[in-house]
């Protein structure tokens, strides 16, 4: 059997591949991958594009970052802040210890509960997988 490797692969991607994480885990890890990018952190890069500039009031601008914020929020809150830190060295960054998988399940796990299932995001994704 022949086996090729995706240049691309994010952490999420080989710890799936490897079965360290499961499907519901990597979701979460999309998830919050997405809220990263939409709050402008890539890898290893800031993009400003969506921070507000000038003196205006801003007061009620949405530039992306209020969503991660608290996904943040409630990681730290239930896990700790170095929890907090392990999932977007992760998700953002690619960098994992061995010594902190277990710690970022955790996170993803929690994510997943309060964040996807809550809202709707796993019963939508499933429905719209059963359509095809």
């Amino acid at each position: 059997m022949v086996v090729a490797r995706v240049k691309n692969q994010t952490l999420l991607d080989a710890l799936l591949d490897m079965e360290l994480i499961d499907v519901r885990e990597h979701v979460a890890g999309e998830y919050v991958a997405g809220q990263c990018v939409k709050a402008g952190i890539h890898v290893k890069a800031v993009n400003f594009d969506g921070m507000p500039l000038g003196d205006g009031n801003h007061n009620n601008h949405f530039n992306g970052l209020m969503p991660l914020r608290n996904t943040l929020r409630l990681v730290s809150g239930n896990l700790g802040a170095k929890a907090a830190k392990v999932l977007v060295d992760a998700v953002a960054s690619d960098m994992l210890a061995a010594s902190n998988l277990r710690l970022l399940r955790d996170c993803l796990i929690l994510v997943s509960d309060k964040r996807l299932t809550a809202n709707g995001y796993e019963r939508h994704r499933h429905c719209s997988q059963a359509r095809e």
